[in-house]
């Protein structure tokens, strides 16, 4: 009896996936250039030099890259996707 119930379920899963249309997009489907990301809320603005709070600055932070970085012990200042820096 599990062998009879298996070969059908294994005949509908057959039949639902043919009439499937091949280039039809399935629902969360990704183009490869497509990112997606998942937010609690809205951001307040997307310019760096304007954020107030906590929330748009964690969303912006994983936007753009950051020029500059800190050395986490001395707290100086670190070429990250910049080259160099003159002051």
């Amino acid at each position: 009896m599990r062998r009879s119930g298996a070969l059908v379920l294994a005949a509908a899963v057959a039949a639902l996936l043919s009439a499937w249309p091949a280039g039809a997009p399935r629902a969360g489907a990704q183009s490869r250039n497509q990112v997606t990301i998942g937010i609690g809320a809205e951001p307040l603005t997307l310019l760096g030099s304007t954020v107030v709070d906590w929330t748009t600055n964690a969303q912006l932070e994983n936007v753009y890259d950051l020029l500059f970085t800190r050395d986490a012990k001395t707290e100086k200042i670190l070429p990250w996707l910049a080259t160099g820096y003159r002051t």
